[in-house]
Formats: structure tokens, sequence, C-alpha cells
């Protein structure tokens, strides 16, 4: 006498597969959003160490440096306030004037951001001096990425003294 061999029909195969599938596509929904939120951390991380850099640059210096957003691509010349986007230039402000004398003076280049990141402020530079206080006074900065959702944005506080402070905001 023979066993009867067990194995699974392909109905059940085809019904297990189609589950998968469907806890996949909603893991990868769900897997999407946090990727989607973290970029704006990152952003708000990689804005306050530029801000962080150009501060201690300015003490270790003994000079001013200043912090502008890029007017283009080629980070050659400081951009307005609406221009964050484009990146953003740390340089030793020689003449305390806001403006790149040389090449040679450039610390930092931080790149263009991606399509759709939104940064905000009435701030066109930030300029700290040798003691490390901003010359430009103070502002708020907000960042948000592209697909951000909920309290996922962060705002930026800059103060007289120099120092940051940065907080959730709503996307």
């Amino acid at each position: 006498m023979y066993a009867k061999a067990k194995a699974f029909t392909i109905f059940e195969i085809i019904i297990t597969l189609i589950i998968v599938g469907i806890l996949a596509v909603i893991g990868m929904t769900g897997f999407r959003e946090i990727v989607q939120n973290n970029r704006a951390v990152t952003l708000s991380n990689e804005f306050i160490a530029s801000l962080a850099f150009a501060r201690s640059e300015a003490i270790k210096r003994a000079r001013s440096v200043t912090i502008c957003p890029a007017a283009n691509a080629n980070a050659l010349a400081c951009g307005n306030n609406a221009s964050w986007a484009n990146g953003w230039i740390i340089f030793v402000d020689n003449n305390n004037n806001g403006t790149i004398s040389n090449r040679s003076s450039r610390l930092k280049v931080q790149d263009t951001l991606e399509t759709g990141t939104q940064i905000t402020t009435t701030i066109a530079r930030i300029t700290y001096n040798s003691a490390g206080f901003t010359t430009t006074g103070t502002g708020v900065i907000n960042l948000t990425a592209p697909g951000c959702t909920g309290n996922n944005g962060r705002q930026i506080t800059i103060s007289n003294s120099g120092r940051t402070d940065i907080v959730e905001t709503g996307c």
C-alpha cells in the first residue's frame, strides 16, 4: 500500500501569491511615505550643519562668514530669499557686504536641492561675526521636501546669538 502524497494545489498557490502581493503594495505605500518624510529631516539637518559650519568658521578665522542662497547652479553669486532651493554658498565675507569677492573665499557650496523642495524665508543671507553672533538679525526658515505629509516639515529659527532652534511643522 502506497502513502498518498500531500501537496499544494495550483489554486492555493495563486491565492497565496495574491495575498503576498496585496501586503507588499500596502507595505510599499507606507514605506514610501516614511522615505519622503525623512527627506525633510535630512534637509533640515544639512541646513543646520551648514549654519553651524559657517558660525564655527567665523569664530575660527576671526572674520565674518556669510551663508546665502545660490543665484544659480554655478554657485558664483548670491541669490535672493526665494532661491534657497538652488543650494547655498558659505564664504568668507572680507568686505562685510554679503557678496562673494572671489572663488577662493568660498568655503562650502551646497548643490541644488531636489525638485519640489521648498525653503521659504524672508532671509536673503546670514552673516556671522568673529564672535559667532549674527549681524543680519534673527529669522525663520521653513523647509519641506516633495511628498512630505503631516507634521514632517521643519522650521528653523536663528537667534541674534547665532544659535538655532528647530521644530516640526506641517508640510
